[in-house]
């Protein structure tokens, strides 16, 4: 968050916690800076932190203004959560995006709230990194306008996520852990892969699929080595 240039509102900090590790002594030169910071104790770091063992710090921010949803036509690979129920996957999810150079994440509602406590955690620091935007799968339509292809995981499907022409301007829709796909956002889609796994495993964790997805996709723009074997 500090490395981002997020402005916390409020912060409060244990200094003798954070004296503990060179990065936590990085930390706390930081916020002896700021004159919103405050030294306070274990007690009342533990009863402001949502977590049982929090690490030291507790930071109050503002809630982000919704980006302009425009950003998305620069992208050649976008990402749609549809439906993601569970914090840490969306989380996770988030810290992915990210790590494979994504500008922006599209949570389709009713979903998790990308800003709950535990999204936030699990997506470390992901938020400030990426544009976060929040639609209605009524509006799903006009925001895939432009994308080559609409691609979804489906343990089904004939091709596999290795046979993709990932040259085109994709568009990936992760579906809910329970449920997949909803229906009224199933005729958006153009295209369907299945990831590969061994007999008697029937699926994987939206997480996990959001991955592997999302590293191939990007495989050009990042140095992971050369394509699968048989890919041209």
């Amino acid at each position: 968050m500090l490395d981002a240039d997020a402005s916390p509102a409020l912060a409060l900090y244990d200094p003798e916690a954070l004296k503990r590790h060179p990065e936590g002594q990085e930390i706390l030169r930081r916020l002896e800076d700021m004159p919103q910071a405050f030294a306070a104790t274990p007690t009342v770091i533990e009863a402001a932190a949502e977590t049982q063992s929090p690490a030291g710090v507790v930071l109050v921010l503002p809630e982000p203004e919704p980006p302009d949803p425009s950003l998305l036509e620069a992208q050649d690979v976008a990402l749609f959560l549809d439906g993601i129920a569970d914090a840490g996957n969306a989380g996770t999810i988030l810290r992915t995006a990210v790590a494979t150079g994504l500008q922006a994440v599209i949570f389709v509602r009713p979903a998790v709230d990308p800003y709950s406590g535990k999204t936030v955690r699990s997506g470390m620091g992901a938020h400030f990194r990426l544009a976060v935007l929040e639609i209605e799968a009524g509006e799903l339509q006009a925001m895939l306008h432009g994308f080559d292809q609409v691609l979804a995981a489906d343990p089904k499907a004939e091709m596999t996520f290795l046979e993709v022409d990932w040259g085109k301007r994709t568009a990936i829709v992760i579906g809910s852990e329970a449920h997949g796909i909803r229906p009224e956002v199933q005729p958006s889609l153009t295209t369907s892969v299945r990831i590969p796994m061994a007999t008697g495993v029937e699926s994987l964790n939206a997480a996990v699929v959001a991955a592997i997805l999302l590293y191939e996709a990007r495989r050009p723009f990042l140095s992971v080595g050369p394509p699968f074997p048989g890919r041209s």
